[in-house]
C-alpha cells in the first residue's frame, strides 16, 4: 500500500476514534439489558427444605431480608445477588431459635427493624450493613415496634410500652439520645396503623372509645397530633383507609352517616377535610381502592351503583371525578386493582367480561386505556400482581393456568409480554417479595427443587455511551 493511500485512512480512523471519544465524554451512560434469566442466588436452607425468604428490603445496590438456612432459624441476611455475597449477617437469637426480623425500613443509610433475641424480648435493631454495626436501639424500653416510616429526615413509629401496653408514637433522628415519644396516645386509643408521610404532615389511621376508627395527624409535635376529623359521628367507625395523596392532601376511604362509603381528602385541619365526590347515591359500600396518583391525576376503582367496580378519574374536585372507562359493560365489574404507575403510564389487572383478568394500561384518557395481551387466551384469563418496573419494564407475577404463577414482564406491548422463565416446570414458583436495586430484581421463589429460595434477575451487564452535545 503507498503511502498516499494510506494517509487518508490514518485520517478517517483518527477523526473517528476522536469523535467517539468526544460523544463519551459528553454523553450519558446507558445500561443495555442482559438475557434477563432467572437464577436461584444461593440455596440457603440446603436441599429440598425451604429457606423462606422474606420481607427482601433494598439496601443500596444489596438486598437485606429474613431468612432460615435450617441452623440457626430465621435470622437477617444480606445479598449481592451472588452466592458468595449472600450470608447471614448477624444471629440476633443465637442458637436454633429464630429472631424474626421484621418491619425491615431503610432510612439514613441504615436499616431499622424489629427482632427478638431473648424469648420474652423483642427489641428494635439497627444495622450498616455489618455484624459489628447490628446492634440493639434501646430506647428505654422493650418495645413491639410497628409501621416504621420517614418523614423530614426523621424516623417515625408506633411502639407498645408500659405496663398498660398502651400504643405511643415516637420520633427518632436515628441516635439513642435523639429517640423519644411524641405522644402517649389515649389508652382509650388503639390499632394504629399506616404511617403515611404526605408533605410535612403524618397521617394515620387509629381506633378511638369515643371516635371508633377514624383519620388522625401529626406534625411530630405532641400538641400537633391527634383526631382530624370525626368523620362518622360517635362511636360508630369511619373505617378510614388511606390510599394515597394529592399533593400535600390526603386521599383516603371513608364512611359517614349520610352518603356512605367514598373517597374523600383532608389537609390535616377539620375544616379541610371533606368528601371528593358522592359517587354512589345507593350506597352499595363497593369501598373505594386501588389507587394510583398518575402526575396529579387520580386513577381509582369504584362503583356508581350501575356500572359496577370500574375506572375511575379525579383532579380531588367533585365536579373533576368520573368515570374514565366501563371496562366490563353495564353492571358487571372489572374490578381494577394492583395499580402500578410507570411514567405516564398505570398498569393494573381488570376483567372485561371477555378475557378474564389480564394485565392492562391506562394514559388517563379513555381512548389510552386498553388490554396489554390475553396471556391466557379465553375467558379465563391470568390472575396477576406484584407490579415493578425499572426504566420503562415492568415485572409481574401472573398466572396463566397452564405454568402456575411465575415471573414475567412487559414494555406495555403485546409483542414485549411473555414469561421469563417456567422457574417450577412441575408447579408454581410463586415469585414473592420482590425488590428492585439499580441491577437486579431479587424475589423469593420455588423451583420445585431446592424449596423456596433468594432468586433474582440481572438487569445490566455493560455500558454504552449516548451523546448529549458535541465538545
Amino acid at each position: 500500500m503507498s503511502t498516499q493511500k494510506t494517509k487518508p485512512i490514518i485520517v478517517v480512523i483518527f477523526a473517528f476514534v476522536t469523535i467517539m471519544l468526544m460523544l463519551n465524554w459528553a454523553g450519558t451512560a446507558v445500561t443495555l439489558p442482559s438475557d434477563q434469566t432467572p437464577y436461584q442466588v444461593k440455596d440457603i436452607y440446603a436441599g429440598s427444605s425451604s429457606s423462606e425468604p422474606q420481607d427482601i428490603t433494598v439496601f443500596g445496590d444489596r438486598v437485606l431480608f429474613a431468612a432460615n438456612d435450617g441452623i440457626h432459624g430465621s435470622e437477617l441476611w444480606i445479598s449481592d445477588g451472588t452466592e458468595s455475597g449472600t450470608y447471614m449477617l448477624k444471629d440476633l437469637f443465637p442458637g436454633p431459635d429464630s429472631s424474626d426480623p421484621s418491619q425491615l425500613f431503610v432510612y439514613d443509610g441504615k436499616l431499622f427493624f424489629q427482632a427478638t433475641d431473648t424469648p420474652t424480648t423483642r427489641r428494635l435493631w439497627i444495622t450498616d450493613g455489618t455484624e459489628a454495626g447490628t446492634v440493639t436501639h434501646n430506647i428505654g424500653v422493650t418495645p413491639n415496634t410497628s409501621n416504621i416510616t420517614e418523614m423530614n429526615g426523621l424516623l417515625y413509629f408506633v411502639a407498645i410500652t408500659g405496663m398498660d401496653f398502651s400504643e405511643k408514637l415516637w420520633v427518632s433522628d436515628g441516635t439513642q439520645a435523639g429517640t423519644s415519644i411524641v405522644k402517649e396516645l389515649d389508652p382509650y386509643i388503639s390499632d394504629v396503623s399506616n404511617l403515611q408521610a404526605i408533605g410535612n404532615q403524618l397521617f394515620f389511621e387509629a381506633w378511638g372509645n369515643n371516635y371508633g376508627r377514624e383519620l388522625w395527624v401529626s406534625d411530630g409535635t405532641e400538641s400537633g397530633t391527634g383526631l382530624v376529623k370525626d368523620i362518622n359521628p360517635g362511636d360508630a367507625d369511619s373505617d378510614a383507609d388511606i390510599l394515597g395523596s394529592l399533593g400535600n392532601d390526603v386521599i383516603f376511604a371513608a364512611t359517614d352517616d349520610v352518603n356512605g362509603r367514598e373517597l374523600w381528602r383532608s389537609d390535616g385541619t377539620e375544616t379541610g377535610t371533606m368528601l371528593i365526590k358522592d359517587i354512589d347515591p345507593n350506597h352499595d359500600f363497593l369501598s373505594p381502592n386501588y389507587l394510583a396518583n398518575l402526575n396529579g391525576t387520580l386513577l381509582f376503582t369504584a362503583s356508581d351503583g350501575i356500572h359496577g367496580g370500574e375506572l375511575w378519574i379525579s383532579d380531588g374536585t367533585e365536579e373533576g371525578t368520573a368515570l374514565l372507562k366501563d371496562i366490563n359493560p353495564g353492571s358487571p365489574s372489572s374490578y381494577p386493582y394492583a395499580k402500578f404507575v410507570v411514567n405516564e403510564t398505570v398498569y393494573f389487572f381488570a376483567d372485561d367480561g371477555v378475557h378474564g383478568w389480564e394485565l392492562w394500561k391506562s394514559d388517563g384518557t379513555s381512548e389510552g386505556t386498553m388490554l396489554v395481551q390475553d396471556s391466557n387466551p379465553g375467558s379465563d384469563g391470568s390472575l396477576g400482581g406484584a407490579l415493578r418496573s425499572i426504566g420503562e419494564t415492568i415485572y409481574y407475577v401472573s398466572d396463566d393456568f397452564t405454568h402456575g404463577y411465575e415471573l414475567w414482564i412487559s414494555d406495555g406491548t403485546d409483542a414485549g409480554t411473555y414469561m421469563l422463565q417456567d422457574i417450577n416446570p412441575s408447579g408454581p414458583s410463586t415469585p414473592q417479595f420482590l425488590a428492585m436495586t439499580s441491577q437486579r430484581l431479587f424475589f423469593s421463589a420455588d423451583d420445585g427443587q431446592n424449596g423456596r429460595e433468594l432468586w433474582a434477575v440481572q438487569f445490566f451487564e455493560h455500558q454504552v455511551f449516548l451523546p448529549m452535545t458535541i465538545r
